[in-house]
């Protein structure tokens, strides 16, 4: 009674459903194996995902009901209905099979979804129908007892392919036949992928690798069709990947890798490089449809679908029209079975008839194109390598006599597109083994030189072409570290039965060293190497030119001299000094017109050559331009550095007929420039024609100087008086001219003054002071470190640039406060007192002490004591010679050491000569001394190596001074010489010497003998007493007078010299020489 009254309940409640019948039978008593039920099926349609069906009356006349609920959530819902009779006496096995939607029928544009099309099933049996494994099909176990009725609702996700009912057995045996075809094709398949994967392994070309993406999309698409998608998707746990999506991936990778095969088969890059770029960059598109799968994968599928029939009628069209070479005619047999297949697969897909049959036929069709492949690829790699063994039997015996050359295995075969090169080659370049070994034919072409890749391919192609003989080319290949190094290419081409190169073989040499060689030759001859600019010789060349040309009036030659140029040089390092005069050198040219030159000449000028003619171009302008460009900032090694430059400019409207006389005008402005200052600007006028070509010309020999290292810095010791032990040391500078010998400071200091030079001498020997004593101070710490004392000239003193000099040298040497002392005369402060006093006091504040040198020579303004830095004042030689050993002097000399102590300054007194000299002043209690009595101006490695082995010398009872003395007896330092420094001097020593022959006679070999014994007698004479110092001072050179020699007759043979007249030059050099400012820089 409650069952009825359920049963009232649930028909009550599905009236409200839109009821639907279902009245056609199957009696499964009369089919035979297997019926097709498309005609037994009733299809329902419904949006509700509920709904009561009506069956038809049984074999009793009662109407029964079967409710249905769909599983999944859907706009519309999608039924078959399907009733079974059995009217047998016999129990029926049944089998229901529905195919999954497979390529068969799925359609081009948007295709349906492949896979299972039943999502559940309902029945009026008391059990549902089990669903049993089958590949490729949903099927379900249906079991009827005699005389029985069974209704089924299969819901479905679209359109069911094909319905089948078997009968058990028949299934069974139809299966496993199918399993074992379908098995078959996808084990050949696969076999087929691995043999093209591993001709990639083996040669590594671009063919192998496409063959090879193809392949294995080709295996996917076979397990998919032939309903492996399941299986495989197990095998990638936690992949969420649908059927549609794994389709849209698997059909873009088909379409891409038979894009590339076209591309290798034909032979692209080599018949038409065009077409071969525009595939690659539509394989490289078509690289981005497998990760678009994810997000629409109908889209995608279409696209693929689309792609791979044009791709397959266009290389059909390509390689029939290529037919006539031969890769494209090998290629052309299997490219006509992808486009049979091709074929197939779109009548497949616009079929309405999903049958099975359909879907082995493109399979096998799709292992057939894979055979053909296979079979092309496997004789292309087969055929190169029984030529290899053919053709090079003896490579072993060969590969050794190259290794020993050093050259290297270029084997080129165009029909394979296959290049090799030794493994030797890797290594000599740098690069990661496989680099080139692997793909040779594409790498050696990434490793060259843009500029050669043309003319290499087009010599290649060209042997090609002939057939045979050599090829000869040079060529730049790229190291690992990013360098190109020159390689010869030397090869023979082989030709076949066509004509046609089937192999070139052949070495590359490297010729890097040879081609620099020979690209130096050239380059030094006329261009710079630092700069890159023409140089001296081709600016002088193109002047000529300019000159010779009619209407060459209006040439100007333009000279620029970088300011404190050899500071920054010395400072910052040459590399830096290079790329400071390479930009300057780029800003100059930039300013240029189109028939204007610019040329680097020795140290650090440029030369301009200058035409306005034609043109509205001011002279005036232009050099004013070119002053800002070179003043604007700089920025090295995270420095920012302002250069300034001076101009000097000559017009050939002046007169200059010549371009050694242009060139000489334009000098002779820039020595006015320079002698004004920095950052000056002249031209130049005829009144400048007087002395100063010899000016301008010894300017550039002390110019020359300094850059050749020929300005030296020697160090005279000052001792201290109360024990006689080292103390420091003042810097001296010499020129150790390369005719003249070595000169001293007398000699060429004046000229410096005069032209400007005596900033960058006192620059230098302040650097190289400041280093020695850094040195000094780091390897030798005794407890009280020496002193270095440097002259700084009244020049110096007055340019602002010299506080920053001063602290840059302190700063990088690192040496201890108050060591380092700058020495200035009382003559160069007295002239500005005001700007001396505060820059003065800007040096003191830098730790570094204050030395009044000469005290007592010049103002003497003891109100200068008070309001100047010092704290040492050297008392001038003049109250200590024996000259001033008078009562006043005396006076004098005591009166200055007691006020110098008293306002708590140190004394130092120079031009000690004798003991006597040292004991007066100690009883006086000055602090220091110097003179050549102390010591002689030394080396820097004299000095290094004094102070070496000073422990020594303290620990046998000598003193530092004693020790440097032995030193600078046993290595002397010539004595430097005090000359005229002029441009004759110059040339007559740079001239071969007459040496002079001397007599052998008796009489003159007594003379000589005579002559020593007395420069002997005075040398004793001048050795301190016995007893009287720790010291044994170095005995001064005796010069003999004229009336201490015996009278002799002249030889022949010695030449005598006729003494030259004095010059303006030389005059205005003798009057700067004696001025107290030519000892500036001492």
């Amino acid at each position: 009674m409650l069952l009825r009254f359920a049963s009232f309940l649930l028909l009550i409640l599905f009236s409200f459903a839109n009821p639907a019948f279902a009245e056609t039978r199957l009696d499964v008593g009369a089919m035979g194996s297997s019926i097709n039920l498309a005609p037994y099926l009733q299809r329902l349609t419904t949006e509700k995902p509920e709904v009561l069906v009506e069956l038809p009356r049984d074999a009793t006349g009662k109407v029964g009901v079967i409710p249905l609920k769909a599983t999944r959530p859907a706009p519309s819902y999608q039924w078959m209905i399907l009733t079974l009779v059995n009217t047998t006496k016999t129990q029926k096995n049944l089998i229901v099979a529905i195919d999954h939607q497979k390529f068969a029928g799925s359609r081009v544009i948007y295709p349906l979804i492949p896979g299972s099309v039943v999502a559940s099933i309902a029945n009026t049996g008391t059990v549902t129908p089990p669903r049993i494994s089958a590949l490729g099909q949903d099927a379900y176990s249906v079991v009827m007892e005699p005389s029985t009725t069974l209704s089924m609702a299969l819901e479905m996700t679209g359109e069911a392919p094909t319905a089948m009912l078997w009968e058990r057995d028949s299934f069974d045996s139809l299966s496993r036949s199918i399993a074992f075809f379908r098995g078959a094709i996808l084990g050949v398949a696969v076999l087929l992928t691995l043999s093209m994967l591993l001709l990639y392994t083996t040669r590594a070309r671009a063919s192998f690798l496409s063959g090879g993406i193809f392949a294995l999309a080709s295996v996917a698409f076979v397990a998919m069709e032939a309903g492996y998608f399941a299986q495989a998707r197990k095998l990638f746990l936690g992949l969420e990947i649908s059927p549609a999506e794994a389709r849209a991936v698997i059909e873009s990778m088909m379409a891409v890798g038979l894009l590339l095969c076209l591309t290798a088969l034909a032979d692209l890059r080599r018949t038409v490089p065009i077409l071969r770029n525009v595939f690659v960059g539509l394989a490289a598109l078509g690289a981005a449809l497998p990760v678009y799968a994810f997000v629409d994968p109908l889209l995608v599928s279409a696209i693929a679908r689309i792609a791979f029939a044009i791709i397959a009628i266009i290389g059909f069209i390509v390689l029939f029209r290529l037919r006539q070479l031969r890769p494209a005619e090998s290629a052309l047999l299997l490219w006509s079975t992808v486009v049979i297949w091709t074929f197939m697969a779109t009548i497949a897909a616009f079929s309405k008839n999903s049958s099975s049959y359909i879907s082995h036929a493109l399979l096998l069709g799709l292992v057939t194109v894979l055979v053909f492949m296979t079979f092309r690829f496997a004789q292309s790699a087969a055929s190169t390598g029984v030529l290899s063994r053919r053709l090079f039997q003896e490579a072993g015996r060969r590969g050794l006599a190259l290794a020993g050359a050093q050259q290297y295995v270029w084997d080129w075969q165009p029909d394979d597109q296959n290049l090799f090169v030794s493994e030797e080659l890797e290594q000599a370049l740098g690069h990661p083994p496989g680099t080139l070994t692997e793909a040779a034919a594409d790498s050696l072409l990434d490793i060259m030189h843009p500029a050669d890749r043309v003319a290499y391919l087009a010599t290649v192609e060209n042997a090609e072409r002939r057939g045979r003989g050599l090829i000869n080319q040079e060529l730049r290949l790229r190291r690992a570290d990013g360098t190109y190094r020159w390689f010869e290419l030397r090869a023979r081409a082989m030709a076949g039965s066509d004509n046609r190169m089937v192999r070139s073989i052949g070495t590359l040499s490297d010729i890097t060293n040879a081609k620099r060689t020979e690209e130096r030759l050239l380059s030094d001859a006329v261009y710079d190497r630092v700069t890159g600019l023409p140089n001296r010789a081709l600016f002088m060349d193109r002047l000529k030119r300019e000159i010779a040309k009619p209407n060459s009036d209006n040439l100007h030659v333009i000279l620029v001299d970088i300011d404190r140029f050899k500071t920054v040089n010395d400072g910052l390092g040459h590399d830096a000094g290079d790329s400071l005069l390479t930009v300057l050198g780029r800003r100059i040219e930039s300013l240029l017109g189109a028939e204007d030159t610019v040329a680097r000449l020795p140290g650090d000028q440029f030369a301009i050559l200058f035409s306005d003619s034609g043109q509205r171009r001011d002279i005036m302008r232009f050099t004013d331009s070119m002053r800002l460009a070179i003043a604007k900032p700089l920025s090295v090694n995270q420095q920012e550095i302002f250069m300034t430059a001076c101009l000097g400019a000559a017009s050939r409207r002046e007169g200059s007929s010549t371009a050694e006389q242009l060139m000489k005008d334009a000098a002779i402005a820039l020595y006015e420039a320079k002698r004004r200052g920095k950052e000056m600007i002249e031209f130049f006028r005829s009144s400048m024609r007087d002395n100063r070509g010899e000016l301008v010309a010894l300017e550039a020999e002390l110019r020359r100087a300094l850059e050749r290292n020929e300005i030296e810095v020697h160090y005279q010791p000052i001792a201290r008086l109360s024990d006689m032990d080292l103390a420091g040391f003042e810097a001296l500078v010499r020129w150790r001219h390369p005719s003249l010998g070595l000169l001293a400071p007398e000699s060429f200091l004046g000229l410096a003054e005069q032209t400007g030079m005596i900033k960058d001498i006192g620059r230098f020997v302040l650097n190289e002071a400041t280093r020695q004593l850094g040195i000094w101070q780091r390897a030798f710490r005794p407890s009280e470190p020496v002193f270095m004392a440097v002259n700084v000239s009244a020049s110096q003193l007055l340019d602002t640039d010299i506080v920053a000099d001063i602290r840059a040298a302190v700063t990088r040497e690192t040496v201890y406060r108050q060591t380092l002392k700058i020495e200035v005369t009382e003559s160069a402060v007295m002239q500005y007192p005001e700007k001396s006093a505060s820059l003065l006091q800007l040096v003191k504040q830098l730790g570094v002490g204050l030395a009044c040198d000469d005290f007592g020579t010049g103002y003497s303004s003891l109100s200068s004591l008070r309001h100047l830095p010092f704290d040492t004042l050297k008392v001038d030689r003049s109250f200590v010679s024996p000259e001033a050993e008078d009562e006043k002097a005396a006076i004098i000399l005591q009166s200055i050491v007691s006020l110098a102590h008293d306002l708590g300054l140190t004394i130092v007194a120079e031009g000690i000569e004798d003991q006597a000299q040292v004991d007066r002043l100690v009883d006086l209690e000055c602090d220091y001394g110097q003179g050549f009595f102390i010591g002689q101006p030394m080396t820097a490695k004299q000095v290094g190596e004094s102070l070496t082995s000073m422990p020594y010398a303290k620990g046998h009872g000598r003193t530092a001074m004693s020790n440097l003395w032995e030193r600078a007896t046993h290595e002397p330092v010539p004595v430097p010489v005090e000359t005229e420094l002029t441009t004759d001097a110059i040339e007559s020593a740079e001239q071969p010497r007459l040496e002079p022959v001397q007599s052998q006679d008796p009489d003159w070999l007594a003379v000589k003998a005579v002559a020593l014994a007395i420069q002997a007698e005075k040398a004793a004479a001048q050795l301190p007493r016995p007893g009287s110092s720790p010291m044994a001072p170095r005995p001064r050179p005796v010069t003999l007078a004229p009336e201490e020699l015996p009278s002799l007759p002249l030889s022949q043979d010695q030449p005598v010299k006729k003494p030259k007249k004095k010059t303006p030059a030389k005059k205005k050099q003798a009057a700067k020489k004696e001025s107290p400012e030519a000892s500036g820089v001492a």
